[in-house]
């Protein structure tokens, strides 16, 4: 029978002392990944509480703001134990000291040219700007109001004069409008701003405009100065997560996701209304049990 070298028996104990998901960042998308019509999915609680007393990092990566989480997410410090990522990736936000933490804006003079024109050539499509304080909305936006007050935050809209806007600490934009119509701004603004912004879609009925290069990858090379060596894991299920999917170690997307989406992610999960974080955590249990036992 061989005996144990001395380094061999140092490799199991810190084996034995490591938790589960000990250097493992899970990041989820929101709105049909972990919430469903607007409610959290209970099973995803237990699951993510589990993932965090085991060792692990979890926080969210969505298009919403650090004022419009809580609306879906209202116990949200006791979700997360690492920044969010929000506004699709314009910047971080520390739930406990609620700091933003390398935020990204919009480029204010050709933000302001392009809203204008957008209101002049599709007078129909109505939007919004995400600041630090909530959501601009210019005069007279029955859409984008109709909106809000459908999700409840109308609160958070300062309506303003499109005259008056400064562009200042604008962390992204987002316009409102049917599929097709969307398509023709999006087309209108690649082909006259393509180096400006970054466009994704969040969902069907709604273009959002970014900080050009930024999505919800761009934050993972400052999540991995904070946590080094970490292995990335993400799930999400739309056309706004591409990015993020496709930069992870692992990535996963609940049964409800886009087609695109399914094609990038490698782990397929259930129904984000049964708890696909939950399903997502299994998996990542299962992997990792099994890399640390080899």
């Amino acid at each position: 029978m061989f005996s144990e070298t001395r380094k061999e028996k140092s490799r199991r104990k810190k084996v034995c002392l490591m938790k589960i998901f000990d250097s493992v960042l899970l990041l989820s998308d929101i709105d049909g990944t972990v919430a469903w019509d607007g409610k959290f999915v209970h099973r995803n609680f237990e699951a993510i509480r589990h993932f965090i007393d085991n060792g692990g990092h979890f926080s969210f990566s969505s298009g919403r703001n650090h004022r419009d989480i809580f609306f879906v997410l209202p116990n949200l410090c006791e979700l997360v134990n690492m920044p969010c990522i929000l506004c699709n990736g314009s910047y971080l936000y520390n739930a406990q000291t609620t700091e933003i933490l390398n935020p990204r804006y919009l480029d204010s003079k050709y933000t302001i040219h392009l809203l204008a024109e957008i209101r002049k050539k599709f007078p129909k499509v109505g939007f919004r700007v995400t600041t630090p304080d909530g959501f601009l909305v210019p005069e007279n936006d029955a859409v984008i109001m109709q909106q809000l007050a459908q999700w409840g935050t109308e609160d958070l809209a300062t309506v303003q004069d499109q005259s008056q806007f400064d562009g200042e600490r604008w962390f992204k934009a987002v316009f409102l409008s049917d599929e097709l119509t969307l398509s023709h701004v999006a087309e209108y603004i690649q082909s006259h701003y393509q180096n400006f912004f970054t466009l994704s879609r969040s969902s069907t009925t709604l273009l959002e405009l970014q900080p050009f290069g930024v999505s919800k990858s761009y934050q993972f090379p400052f999540l991995r100065r904070q946590y080094p060596g970490s292995v990335i894991c993400a799930i999400g299920d739309f056309d706004n997560d591409a990015e993020m999917l496709q930069s992870a170690n692992m990535a996963a997307c609940p049964e409800n996701a886009s087609e695109e989406i399914k094609k990038i992610a490698s782990i397929h999960v259930c129904h984000c209304r049964d708890g696909a974080v939950a399903d997502f955590i299994e998996r990542i249990e299962n992997e990792t049990f099994s890399v640390r036992r080899s």
